[in-house]
Parts: structure tokens; C-alpha cells; sequence
């Protein structure tokens, strides 16, 4: 991830307190980008899903079977997260 979170995580590394403070919540908002940008990416998916399913003739087979692949694989992923 990012050297000075890593750091500011060890305790035993003599670090400013206010420092490590600084260090630990720009790791914390990196991690909440991370987890809103797969969130939208999610929402995404959903979507083309509900559009290839709600209206079969959009798209040809083989983009509703792509869509439906990175789909199961978001879903799989999300459920190995929790």
C-alpha cells in the first residue's frame, strides 16, 4: 500500500503521535476511495445486468454473457470481503 501507513501501523517506530495520527487517516480516506470506487463500479454492473435483463435484444449474446461473467465475479469477490 503506502510506506508511511505501513510505518505509522508499527508502533514500535518512534513517529509523532500527531504525525501517525495525519499518516493512519490518509490510509483510512485511500481505503474509503478504494471501497466507494469498487462500490460504483458494482452499481455499474448491476445496472448493464438489469438492462440485459429487462431488455434482452440490447445487447448480442456475448456482451450479456461478459456482463453476467464480471457480475458473478463481483459478486463472489464481494461475498470473500465480508
Amino acid at each position: 500500500m503506502y510506506c508511511c501507513e505501513l510505518q505509522a501501523e508499527d508502533a514500535k517506530i518512534s513517529i509523532d503521535s500527531g504525525r501517525r495520527k495525519q499518516s493512519l487517516q490518509s490510509a483510512v480516506d485511500l481505503l474509503n476511495a478504494d471501497i466507494e470506487r469498487e462500490q460504483k463500479s458494482l452499481d455499474g454492473v448491476q445496472k448493464l445486468v438489469d438492462v440485459y435483463r429487462d431488455r434482452p435484444t440490447f445487447a448480442d449474446t456475448d456482451t450479456r454473457d461478459e456482463v453476467n461473467q464480471r457480475h458473478s465475479i463481483v459478486r463472489s469477490a464481494r461475498r470473500c470481503k465480508k
